[in-house]
């Protein structure tokens, strides 16, 4: 969810600090039916605006000749260039177009030409960094741009495509909301085709109902049954307060089954990586208050992060809970060997009952010139690799809890966050896949936390103090607690 809040011009204008005491409200993303709609009703594809060149990109070799072939007989494009950046690069296609089409239908490379399935953590984040530095070059001399993905907005198992697909397409569609950020003057859609084949009809009718719109819609999903679903935010009840509703946004049809709450072992360990950060240390006491009497804390260095931030005084604490036994342990979570020697290790005195995965690396850049790209790597291994390896590794224990910390920036993209947006959505996808399964799993969508935390660190490295909007907060520290204690009760909303 997010929080906003309503001021009057007057206060804008007079630049008063009654700007910033507005009525507070906050909005949640769904899908909403809208039957498409365009300039003259009626209009056959073979009517639509002529376009001089087009760009496929990554589209398999049959489906890029066919839609080539479509695109150029009704005249919609001139000249149809293509390109698949999984064997090569995007040098032979220079110049601007008027419309590229990227497919995220199988990101991945799963779908082998011999019919085969070929996938692992290093496709996913391959097919990100693609993304990544395409976009970051493209979108400078493209006027439009659509993603073509399938699955990616649906919950329904039945619509479903391999995990991984699904997963990374939710990646490359979180890259776009940044890129829209970065880029407002380029009209860019997402497309998503849901429970149905995604094949050269289903696409070409999706793509050209979307071209004929009077306005170019940011997230489409087009259904089975007919229906053409657009992402949009509502305003939610009062009571739902911002951090009730920083679950993440699933994108379901259906209802969403309610929190249940989440019994704390006395006995069990619980495992937080990043667990000398901000959001490792604040979710250990909460867990302590809760009953947890084995912490397992893991991180990279071994040391608390972010110098000045008083969160050697929480690790204090914790270690000076009667009965309350603290480990810390180096791992790097994204290294298979070095988190399966960790969790060995745990194993041996005792169940693991939980996992709690807030480690995250910020390496904020923009798209343009390569430097979201250049810098994904930690990004995603920090987040992305870490949570795969975390759910396959942990696949024999008897889990109670499995939490993630996602960012809003997935949910909505933001200025310079393209990398860590798809992360943080791959987070969201692999929860929902566990929940899906039966298995427990949440994800959490963080807004900024004042004081603590990457994002306080990062401000005040770059001068900025703690001022402005990080002063007032999206979260507080007491926020944060609180919401986490509402998780564990089942008190933190009915999004899953």
């Amino acid at each position: 969810g997010l929080m906003c809040r309503s001021i009057s011009a007057d206060a804008v204008d007079a630049g008063s600090a009654d700007a910033r005491h507005g009525k507070h409200f906050s909005l949640a993303a769904t899908w909403m039916a809208q039957a498409a709609t365009t300039s003259a009703a009626g209009v056959p594809a073979a009517d639509a605006p002529s376009l001089q060149r087009c760009l496929l990109v990554d589209f398999a070799p049959a489906l890029a000749n066919s839609l080539k072939a479509r695109l150029t007989t009704v005249n919609v494009a001139e000249t149809v260039d293509t390109v698949d950046l999984r064997h090569g690069s995007a040098d032979s296609c220079r110049g601007s177009y008027d419309l590229i089409l990227y497919s995220g239908l199988d990101p991945c490379g799963i779908i082998q030409t011999d019919g085969s399935h070929g996938s692992g953590p290093e496709a996913e984040y391959s097919a990100v960094r693609r993304c990544l530095g395409f976009l970051g070059d493209a979108c400078s001399r493209a006027s439009r741009i659509m993603m073509v993905t399938s699955g990616a907005s649906s919950q329904d198992p039945c619509d479903l495509p391999e995990a991984e697909t699904r997963r990374t397409s939710k990646a490359l569609v979180a890259i776009l909301r940044s890129a829209r950020v970065e880029y407002p003057s380029v009209r860019m859609s997402a497309i998503d085709i849901t429970g149905v084949s995604a094949e050269e009809g289903s696409i070409w009718t999706a793509v050209m109902a979307e071209l004929q719109q009077t306005s170019v819609e940011a997230e489409v999903s087009y259904r089975a049954d007919g229906r053409r679903l657009v992402r949009r935010y509502q305003e939610v009840s009062e009571e739902d307060t911002p951090m009730k509703l920083a679950l993440t946004d699933r994108g379901s049809d259906s209802e969403s089954a309610a929190l249940r709450p989440i019994s704390i072992s006395n006995t069990g360990a619980y495992i937080i990586t990043g667990g000398l950060g901000a959001l490792g240390l604040l979710t250990a006491k909460v867990l302590v208050r809760h009953g947890a009497r084995r912490l397992v804390l893991l991180s990279r260095s071994g040391r608390v992060s972010n110098e000045g931030q008083d969160l050697e005084r929480e690790l204090q604490w914790l270690q000076e809970q009667p009965g309350v036994t603290v480990e810390l342990m180096r791992c790097d979570v994204s290294d298979e060997s070095s988190l399966d020697r960790v969790l060995s290790e745990v194993r041996i005195t005792g169940p693991i009952e939980g996992v709690v995965h807030s480690a995250g690396v910020l390496r904020d850049a923009l798209m343009r010139g390569g430097g979201a790209e250049s810098g994904s790597t930690d990004v995603w291994n920090s987040k992305a690799r870490s949570a795969r390896l975390l759910h396959e590794s942990t696949a024999s224990d008897d889990l109670k809890l499995f939490v993630t910390y996602s960012s809003i920036a997935a949910a909505y993209g933001n200025l310079g966050q393209a990398a860590y947006g798809a992360a943080n959505a791959y987070l969201d996808a692999l929860m929902e896949e566990r929940a899906l399964a039966g298995k427990c799993g949440v994800c959490v969508q963080w807004p900024a936390i004042s004081g603590v935390g990457m994002a306080a660190a990062t401000l005040a490295a770059s001068g900025g103090g703690d001022s402005g909007i990080m002063a007032e907060g999206t979260a507080s520290p007491a926020d944060v607690d609180q919401f986490i204690s509402d998780l564990l009760s089942g008190a933190a909303g009915s999004r899953r």
